[in-house]
């Protein structure tokens, strides 16, 4: 049996803006208390693309 989870809408979608802004999956985990296998299950989950290790940040 999974684990039942503890994020709502809110937390969730700071977790894909922080990433989207260019943070990287161990600066989003390391600021949400998450692990970055977490940070990136989520991701994935909606529909985010996650960048290969040691790609630029988008400038925007």
């Amino acid at each position: 049996m999974g684990r039942r989870s503890l994020l709502t809408t809110s937390t969730i979608d700071e977790r894909i803006a922080r990433y989207r802004r260019g943070e990287s999956l161990r600066a989003v985990a390391s600021h949400t208390g998450n692990s970055e296998t977490a940070v990136a299950r989520i991701l994935r989950a909606h529909g985010v693309a996650l960048r290969t290790r040691g790609a630029t940040p988008i400038s925007g």
